[in-house]
């Protein structure tokens, strides 16, 4: 069994008086409301005409495709642009939005339901109201449910039954733990995400419309599937969703609900539930052990049911393992080498009654001392070793096979009855146990006895043992990744520093399970928090930028001021000298600045060239005087240049930029690399 793992569901900002939604038409570019209409719907232009589906984005959640409708509402595909990840959005139907208390309560009910992370409870991620319409994003679960499978196969197998059973009994001790009953368990509440995992739906949703229902009257739930306590008015507890859950099985399996009568009468009703079928009446092919299991969960009195969902776990896990060691023996006695032998035996025995016809009938006297009848002991020898127990040789396979199916109770279970008659078997219940430790989250307790089994040297007709080996190594490895994270977590509380950590991490785990769960959703919490400190940042940072811009606009002009006169070291003073908070202005600052310190470098080159070597060409300044003599001195404010009659010390800015580029290329040796 897997427990939960809890987090916070988001609870979007609530408001009833957000701007009406809009819409623009493609074909005119009319911009037009579309209040009160269903995402999808459709609707015409009122300027041209076209006819548009309707578009709706409720916060960072835009509509993508419908999925269904059902009694509370609507659902859709929706992305999440901030997590960038498709969820299911359910729009809930307006008599239920337009209750403010009962909105008020649905919202303390998801908090509930999403705190809980188990891998057979559909997430919650959060809940909202926008344009005056109530939604709930969860989780996309889009494997279908177990109502469309019923319809495509009529019936399941009894083996696919006891698994959806044990995971959705599990998803609901889960649920129990943390205040929940559902009170609609139905077909079309249990959804799968793949092929071998069911998940529970609308938690909330089902337990707030119930008490909807009450207070007008009515009742709310599937008739089939109704607890018989809920009729008569009775105090519910978790035994209506174990009876709801018995019905939903026997459905399942027997491919018709326990009666066929379309009533919604409570008096009907009740009668019809007092008097439940006996599964194996309406299919007979189902097992005993299982057939009680589910008789007992249909019992009309909530006393004779199962007293807690580990009761009915461990139940459910014994009849599936009865069943998985009948399939197991059926498989052994009828596998191609078996079927061969008995074969054989059929033509010798046809080849035996022919000879025996042919020798003759004296021979018939002593057949008796030849064959076994059925009914016969045979006499044994007390000295030749015992063969191996049947029940070892067929319990060994099954219990490893519900090991690797990550039954690990199951396993654990057949491993300790096994090890009753081969103690040396005892250490595979230990990994066992471990392993559901470790699904339950205490991974401290677990890793302690996985390195104990990592460490195991079986005897060598016990090696098969080895192969269980990556179940602890595997986890041992993740539990050490596990450590370094906890290590990073205490050591800064910077989210964009953790996440990429978590990243790192996540890449490297080994074994699907409970840290894995943990882990993604500290992911998804971190990623969310990211993404809001920065939007935080960036209204803090436009704010800020709107209060700075003046005295940075100031700097910018005196400092492009200097870089005009060559006074490159001035323009990188004021700059440096300058403080900005605003993260866009403070990057500007660092271009220009950047951009002030390679125009000093360059002065300073130049007047170290022209001071060290001189230069000997032709220099015109802007006023077009031309100087012929050569430029052997300057400073950081004067030039010295030749004239005919004598020379004269004229201010860098009587230099044009092109000018002053002219002389420092005169100075680049031919053939350098880094001329530009």
């Amino acid at each position: 069994m897997i427990a939960a793992q809890t987090r916070d569901v988001t609870i979007l900002a609530m408001s009833a008086t957000d701007g009406a939604p809009t819409q623009v038409c493609p074909s005119c570019g009319n911009t037009f409301e579309t209040t009160g209409l269903e995402p999808f719907s459709k609707v015409n232009c009122p300027n041209c005409g076209t006819q548009l589906r309707v578009e709706r984005t409720f916060e960072n959640y835009e509509i993508v495709e419908p999925l269904g409708t059902g009694g509370m509402g609507s659902v859709f595909k929706a992305r999440d642009t901030r997590l960038n990840r498709f969820v299911a959005l359910k729009l809930l139907r307006k008599e239920f939005a337009d209750d403010r208390s009962f909105t008020e309560k649905l919202m303390q009910e998801a908090r509930i339901t999403g705190s809980i992370q188990h891998p057979h409870v559909v997430d919650v991620f959060a809940v909202g109201e926008e344009y005056g319409q109530f939604y709930v994003v969860m989780e996309l679960v889009d494997g279908g449910s177990l109502d469309d499978k019923i319809e495509d196969e009529k019936a399941i197998s009894e083996m696919r039954m006891l698994e959806v059973g044990l995971q959705v009994a599990q998803g609901l001790q889960a649920a129990l733990q943390a205040g929940l009953i559902h009170r609609d368990i139905k077909p079309g509440n249990i959804l799968f995400s793949d092929p071998h995992t069911a998940k529970i739906v609308d938690f909330g949703l089902a337990q707030l419309a119930a008490k909807n229902a009450e207070a007008v009257g009515e009742i709310w739930g599937t008739p089939y599937y109704v607890a018989p306590e809920r009729l008569t008015g009775q105090s519910e507890d978790f035994r209506g969703d174990l009876y709801s859950l018995g019905a939903t099985l026997f459905h399942a399996v027997a491919g018709r609900p326990t009666f066929e009568i379309e009533t919604q009468a409570a008096a009907e009703l009740k009668e019809l539930k007092a008097n439940p079928p006996k599964l194996q009446d309406v299919a007979p092919q189902v097992s005993e052990e299982t057939a009680a299991v589910i008789d007992k969960m249909l019992r009309p009195d909530p006393a004779d049911r199962q007293a807690s969902y580990k009761v009915l776990i461990d139940e459910l896990s014994a009849a599936r393992a009865a069943l998985l060691a009948r399939e197991e023996v059926s498989r052994a006695r009828w596998s191609w080498p078996v079927r061969l032998l008995f074969f054989l035996g059929v033509l010798v025995s046809i080849g035996a009654v022919g000879y025996g016809v042919f020798v003759g009938a004296h021979h018939l006297p002593n057949w008796r001392s030849h064959i076994r009848m059925p009914n016969e002991q045979v006499a044994t020898d007390d000295s030749a070793t015992p063969a191996p127990s049947v029940d070892l040789v067929t319990q060994i396979p099954i219990a490893r096979r519900e090991l690797r199916s990550g039954h690990y109770e199951a396993a654990e279970a057949l491993f300790r009855q096994i090890a009753e008659s081969a103690p040396t078997v005892r250490p595979m219940a230990d990994l066992c146990a471990a392993l559901g430790l470790w699904e339950r989250g205490d991974f401290t307790q677990a890793t302690a006895a996985l390195r104990q089994f990592a460490a195991l040297r079986p005897e060598p007709k016990f090696s098969w043992m080895n192969d269980a080996k990556p179940f602890a190594q595997e986890r041992l490895a993740d539990y050490a990744l596990y450590e370094e994270w906890q290590k990073a977590r205490s050591a800064t509380r910077d989210p964009d520093v953790l996440l990429k950590k978590l990243h790192e991490i996540n890449g490297k785990l080994k074994a699907k399970g409970a840290l894995v769960f943990q882990l993604t959703d500290e992911e998804s919490k971190l990623t969310a928090r990211v993404a809001d400190l920065a939007a935080k940042r960036a209204e803090a940072d436009k704010a800020s930028a709107a209060a700075e811009r003046p005295k940075w606009q100031a700097t910018l002009a005196a400092a492009r001021k200097d870089e005009a006169a060559y006074r490159f070291d001035l323009a990188v003073a004021a700059l440096q000298k300058v403080q900005l908070d605003s993260t866009a202005l403070a990057a500007e600052r660092e271009h220009e600045l950047q951009r002030a310190r390679w125009l000093a470098d360059w002065k300073a080159k130049l007047l170290s060239d022209i001071n060290h070597v001189g230069f000997g060409g032709v220099v015109t300044d802007i006023h077009g005087v031309r100087y012929d003599g050569p430029v052997r001195r300057a400073t950081a404010q004067k030039l010295e240049l030749k004239t005919r009659y004598g020379s004269v010390m004229t201010d860098w800015r009587n230099l044009s930029p092109k000018m002053l580029l002219t002389m420092s290329r005169a100075f680049i040796r031919p053939g350098v690399s880094d001329i530009p």
